[in-house]
């Protein structure tokens, strides 16, 4: 009977054993899933996943203003510094354009922290990427002088001058590159939102 409870006993104690065993070879194991799998993550998430998420991105322009109006040029003709009399040539343009402002991609640098799970992007000043006439819709009218005569080579020195006015205008009124500025942002912060972990923050 002794040597019945005694085989018992020693059963027993081997299934307690080999039970605590397997708990702790269970936990063992979780601790090191969960490591590997923080380690992974870390290394998942670089400045090169991040930079071509942002690459994907198919329109830098992010702010445009149309402009319109009319431009008038008198040109006058001299002789030894003084004004040639009757020999003035005015000349009206009415005139279409639009600018664009945004980035390149080389503006846009990005920094992964997976310590803090921070994306920090930085950007430099936008730049005007197009300014044009809308050729199709120019007006031009002149009041043309034979002492005085207009020349085409004259044109592009007056469509300087308008696009020129244009960018100043489209700075003052509309705040055209603070506009693309907040734009472009909201576009990179859409992009960057696949990473859910992590804060997207801009310098």
């Amino acid at each position: 009977m002794k040597d019945k409870r005694s085989i018992k006993s020693y059963v027993f104690t081997i299934i307690i054993t080999m039970i605590i065993s397997v708990a702790g070879t269970i936990l063992v194991m979780q601790s090191n899933f969960n490591f590997v799998s923080k380690d992974e993550k870390a290394a998942i998430i670089t400045n090169t996943i991040v930079e071509e998420k942002l690459s994907q991105i198919d329109q830098w322009s992010t702010s445009e203003f149309k402009y319109n109006g009319v431009y008038s040029k008198t040109k006058q003709r001299e002789f030894f510094g003084q004004r040639v009399p009757l020999a003035d040539n005015n000349v009206e343009i009415e005139y279409e354009g639009v600018i664009k402002v945004g980035y390149v991609t080389g503006d846009i640098k990005t920094e992964v922290n997976n310590v803090t799970n921070t994306i920090t992007v930085k950007m430099s000043s936008p730049e005007v990427f197009d300014n044009y006439i809308i050729l199709d819709n120019l007006k031009i009218k002149e009041e043309n002088n034979i002492l005085n005569p207009l020349h085409v080579s004259d044109l592009p020195t007056y469509f300087g001058s308008i696009k020129s006015d244009e960018l100043a205008r489209a700075e003052q009124e509309y705040n055209i590159y603070a506009e693309a500025e907040k734009k472009a942002k909201e576009v990179i912060s859409e992009k960057l939102s696949v990473f859910k972990d992590y804060k997207v923050s801009f310098e």
